[in-house]
């Protein structure tokens, strides 16, 4: 009997691992046909120290990539930041649809997860090298598009487009009743991310913008409401939200922010 469990798990162990190979082959296969490098997230890339909420997950950059049937596919570099001895975590994902980075960190790993204590992302002159601790990992995107290649590919260009919204402007926003009444975070000029600013615990409004929470003059990042077993989040150093360094969890037009 032992013998068999041996056997079971051995096979299981081998085809998870052979399952991570074909995924990591995929994934490079991918990447050589990324024709766009978008939603750069200058904290975390070409930067050597990661000032950035610590456990918490962040996007990186976002590509996209045409595979061998011509369909488009998007993928998410994101990094959760090391907290205390636990150590910070790498990985790509793929994104559906039209939705941000934001929207896919519980998305599963497309290839390896990595798990890191030192992190530095470069990317320049079309190629991307990631070293987390000692370990190196490398891309070059040799098919990055230029404007005549989009409008060739892409066929003729709308003239017409709607308004788009600037960073910080709210692109979804929550009530209290946890309805939505606006849901518009595609016109965002870049990301979007959530922000805590009513007393729905299970769902968050967004604003325009590259992830900054947890720094001075800056939303707040979001811990779970549940697990803190706070009903009135609209609070001085409310446990619902964290900052980074010095500054405070504060409560202004009913957002969590950082003082």
């Amino acid at each position: 009997m032992r013998l068999l469990q041996i056997v079971i798990l051995s096979f299981l162990f081998i085809s998870c691992e052979q399952r991570k190979q074909r995924d990591d082959i995929a994934l490079k296969d991918a990447f050589t046909s990324v024709y766009e490098v978008s939603e750069i997230n200058d904290r975390l890339v070409n930067n050597p120290e990661i000032d950035l909420a610590p456990g918490a997950w962040h996007s990186a950059l976002k590509l996209k990539a045409r595979v061998n049937d011509f369909s488009n596919k998007e993928y998410c570099l994101l990094v959760k930041t090391p907290y205390e001895l636990e150590p910070g975590k790498l990985k790509f994902v793929q994104v559906e649809g039209s939705n941000n980075c934001s929207d896919s960190i519980f998305n599963p790993a497309v290839g390896k997860e990595y798990d890191f204590y030192n992190l530095f992302i470069e990317y320049r002159d079309s190629v991307l090298s990631i070293n987390p601790d000692k370990e190196k990992i490398g891309f070059n995107f040799f098919n990055l598009k230029s404007e005549a290649v989009e409008i060739s590919i892409d066929g003729q260009l709308n003239s017409k487009s709607e308004a788009k919204l600037k960073d910080g402007q709210v692109c979804r926003q929550v009530l209290d009743s946890c309805e939505v009444t606006i849901d518009e975070c595609d016109r965002c000029e870049n990301s979007s991310y959530y922000v805590k600013n009513s007393a729905c615990s299970s769902a968050y409004s967004k604003v325009c913008g590259i992830d900054n929470c947890g720094e001075k003059n800056n939303p707040a990042c979001i811990r779970g409401e549940v697990a803190t077993g706070v009903k009135d989040y609209c609070i001085q150093d409310s446990p619902v939200g964290f900052c980074i360094g010095a500054a405070r969890v504060g409560c202004v037009d009913k957002m969590l922010i950082c003082e």
